[in-house]
């Protein structure tokens, strides 16, 4: 069901793995340990759902930070047909607006 949009072998190279990244809090004994500056690590995760019944596919999913930029946004998508990158223009209305309000991970259909 999730994360990738099809049943075929991952497209994402060999170097690279599919995940998201969390953002999180951490404690004064957690930056000691890791003797780190910054109030907050950033995590990464990877998961996979799967069920016995058929589930609603999906077109493609966002697959690193949207690149958010003057009058367009730049998405990479993990699709059906591979890893691709997408340019939604202001001028594509909804999608863009659309757009502006996805994160990594999101689904883009």
């Amino acid at each position: 069901m999730a994360p990738c949009p099809h049943a075929d072998e991952c497209p994402i190279d060999f170097d690279d793995w599919c995940h998201f990244s969390s953002r999180l809090q951490r404690t004064s004994l957690h930056r000691k340990v890791k003797n780190g500056q910054l109030p907050y690590e950033d995590e990464k995760f990877s998961y996979i759902c799967v069920s016995k019944k058929p589930c609603k596919t999906i077109k493609s999913r966002i697959i690193r930070h949207p690149q958010i930029r003057k009058g367009h946004i730049i998405l990479d998508l993990c699709t059906k047909d591979g890893i691709k990158k997408v340019t939604v223009k202001k001028s594509d209305g909804d999608i863009y607006k659309k757009a502006r309000n996805m994160r990594w991970g999101s689904v883009f259909e």
